[in-house]
């Protein structure tokens, strides 16, 4: 079961994107790209993990994804502190 994880390289997301992981799930990971969630990505080992830089408030970038993906939930972190 595929999950789209969006915010799954930040403060809170790379905790639940790791749990997820080991759980043997399959997750679609959106984040954006800079030195932060670069930095978060290097901590997250194994699993069937795929990675989208995209901004989620451009709606062609998230469509693609969504295009890309046969997607079965979403957990939803994304926000700005």
């Amino acid at each position: 079961m595929p999950l789209l994880v969006t915010g799954a390289l930040g403060n809170t997301g790379r905790y639940v994107l790791k749990n997820l992981l080991d759980s043997g799930y399959e997750v679609i990971a959106i984040d954006l790209k800079n030195n932060h969630t670069l930095k978060n990505l290097k901590e997250i080992k194994g699993g069937n993990l795929f990675i989208e830089w995209i901004d989620l408030t451009i709606y062609k970038e998230l469509e693609k994804v969504f295009l890309k993906y046969k997607i079965d939930a979403i957990i939803h972190l994304a926000f700005v502190i």
